[in-house]
């Protein structure tokens, strides 16, 4: 069984130490449903530590991002191409939001190899992974790469009913 509480005031009382005042909530809580009903949707779907990973990019907190889906890529199933792809490319975000782009390339390119296993190239699902590649190639200054990926994108968008 696990409680809830709404987050009142908060204020520092001295050095590292902070009062934060709580309020109890329930299960009929009608603010807490809207918030919880937003997370579902926001979060989408998963395990709750792929949830978690997602919450922790929604928050910017791109190192606690990185360690669970550096530990999600470890321990899920080698067969499982979908979610494979989904991790590396979850990990190329996060990697060019802390401007590593070398490293976002890699796991965007990973993600893309793994997907071209059970896709077509011109599946519409790959039209972000294009794009995901052709911007960090564009950042990179190979905007010759980048064009090709950008009309691999262009090619499916115009493509689709």
């Amino acid at each position: 069984m696990s409680s809830v509480f709404r987050i009142g005031n908060i204020k520092e009382t001295n050095d590292h130490l902070w009062k934060v005042n709580l309020t109890l909530t329930n299960h009929r809580d009608p603010l807490l449903k809207r918030l919880t009903d937003h997370m579902r949707i926001s979060l989408g779907d998963g395990s709750g530590w792929r949830q978690l990973g997602q919450l922790m990019i929604k928050m910017g907190q791109f190192d606690k991002a990185l360690e669970i889906y550096k530990v999600l890529l470890k321990t899920v199933d080698p067969d499982g191409k979908a979610e494979n792809a989904f991790l590396h490319n979850q990990l190329g975000y996060i990697w060019k939001e802390k401007g590593k782009l070398k490293e976002a390339f890699s796991h965007y390119e990973e993600s893309l190899k793994i997907s071209q296993t059970y896709m077509s190239n011109i599946d519409p699902r790959l039209s972000s992974t294009y794009s995901n590649i052709g911007g960090i190639l564009k950042k990179l200054g190979d905007c010759n790469g980048a064009l090709k990926f950008y009309e691999l994108v262009l090619k499916i968008d115009l493509a689709a009913p």
